[in-house]
């Protein structure tokens, strides 16, 4: 059994993710951001579709820098690509399907920018794969990673992974430091192991260009638990002090038993941000302060089946977006998609992938699966306004009345967990089934 709090000596992460803090000069005291309030304070006042609809997408990162949304979509061909576009929809542009000296003819994802805005980072699909279907963004064997400049005109390849049919390698998620020299992502390490992801590691290096060309160096390779099926990288804290990732850290549990892990770089201490047994807790995301984070979760959700080996989760998974402080108390859940007392509810089976602050942290760009045909789920992008309080109505950009203006519905107001880590014992904790 793994302790909330666990030391990470030998594996010499203290100054691997140790980097700079950058204070700017101000002029005057910035407005609050709605993530320094207590959770319990904190409501989704709004949901806009954007103006154009993007569907078949995996993950998305918001510029602070360049004010874009890059995302990963799939095309009519069944790959992936990634785009860039304003947050409200507009100016929708392919980043690297059929540039020249692009990375792949074949899938792209997982992008992330540079702190700068002018690169971002990304894996792509080695050629001559065959197995397009584990090849895909999230799933990541057979990738590289790879970088590109703001435009999509340059591209450079970071790693070169060996073709292994039988004994698959790869990356998924990669993303720099707030100081823009570090890079984290997660990747295959070529051993099998009972779930369908095969083994993973988190891996740290160095990023830096030399005469000109990126390079990474000083790759740290950790796997900490007692169980190596699967991590999902989320990125650093803004403070660049801790790494942010989902784990299935215990042994014995199936893979799709997740929790949410910082490890801190400087005490190197692995935080249990959740510890909730029989519960999907995944897609952390840190908000610009560093005060809090959002996850995904199936907290007070029966789910009886995801398939054999939960491989086909999608078809049966329900979650909800929540947010806790940054060091996991006070737990709150902010969506209600599958509540159908709540006018939020979308009168389908609904879960919530990866998310995106606005650099304010007013706003939250979040990947939307709806149940479609045959049980499959279709991927949107929305955005989530939040607010201070409960909200007198709730705002729905892009839906009108018959009058044309913009529809609101009366909010429900939730119920609230205790503040504390962990699962409120009040509440039903929600069940998946094995």
């Amino acid at each position: 059994m793994i302790n909330r709090t666990s030391t990470l000596c030998h594996l010499g992460l203290g100054l691997l993710l140790t980097t700079g803090a950058v204070v700017l000069a101000q002029t005057r005291p910035p407005e609050k951001a709605i993530t320094a309030l207590s959770t319990d304070r904190i409501y989704v006042h709004g949901i806009a579709e954007l103006a154009k609809k993007v569907t078949g997408v995996e993950s998305i990162d918001w510029s602070a820098r360049n004010n874009r949304l890059i995302f990963d979509g799939r095309g009519l061909s069944r790959f992936y690509s990634i785009y860039t576009m304003t947050p409200e929809g507009f100016g929708r542009q392919s980043m690297v399907l059929s540039k020249p000296g692009g990375a792949s003819t074949l899938s792209s994802g997982g992008p992330s920018w540079h702190p700068n805005g002018d690169y971002f980072i990304f894996t792509a699909q080695q050629a001559g794969i065959p197995d397009n279907a584990r090849a895909v963004p999230s799933v990541g064997w057979h990738n590289d990673i790879w970088l590109a400049n703001r435009d999509g005109t340059t591209f450079w390849q970071l790693t070169n992974k060996p073709i292994k049919r039988s004994a698959p390698t790869g990356a998924v998620y990669p993303s720099f430091s707030p100081d823009g020299t570090k890079v984290f992502w997660a990747g295959n390490t070529g051993k099998r192991s009972p779930s369908p992801w095969n083994q993973r590691s988190l891996f740290v290096a160095d990023f830096d260009f030399r005469d000109n060309v990126p390079e990474l160096t000083n790759i740290k390779e950790f796997q900490p638990g007692e169980n190596r099926d699967f991590y999902e990288p989320y990125g650093f804290s803004p403070d660049g002090k801790k790494v942010l990732f989902a784990g299935n850290m215990i042994r014995g549990n199936p893979w799709h038993d997740l929790d949410i892990y910082a490890l801190d770089g400087g005490t190197q201490e692995l935080i249990a941000l959740t510890d909730t047994a029989r519960v999907w807790d995944r897609f952390a995301t840190y908000s610009p302060d560093g005060n809090k984070i959002v996850w995904t979760s199936t907290r007070g959700i029966d789910i009886r089946y995801l398939g054999a080996n939960a491989e086909r989760w999608e078809r049966y998974l329900r979650s909800e977006l929540w947010i806790m402080d940054a060091d996991g108390r006070r737990p709150k859940q902010l969506t209600f998609f599958n509540d159908k007392s709540n006018p939020q509810y979308l009168g389908k089976r609904a879960f919530v992938g990866d998310s995106a602050f606005s650099p304010d942290g007013k706003y939250l760009a979040i990947v939307l699966y709806e149940e479609a045909t045959n049980f499959e789920p279709e991927s949107r992008i929305i955005l989530l306004k939040l607010g201070d309080g409960l909200p007198r109505v709730l705002e729905r950009s892009g839906k009108r009345d018959e009058d044309g203006k913009p529809e609101v519905e009366e909010p429900v107001a939730p119920v609230e967990p205790e503040p504390k880590k962990g699962d409120d014992p009040a509440r039903k904790p929600g069940v998946i089934g094995f």
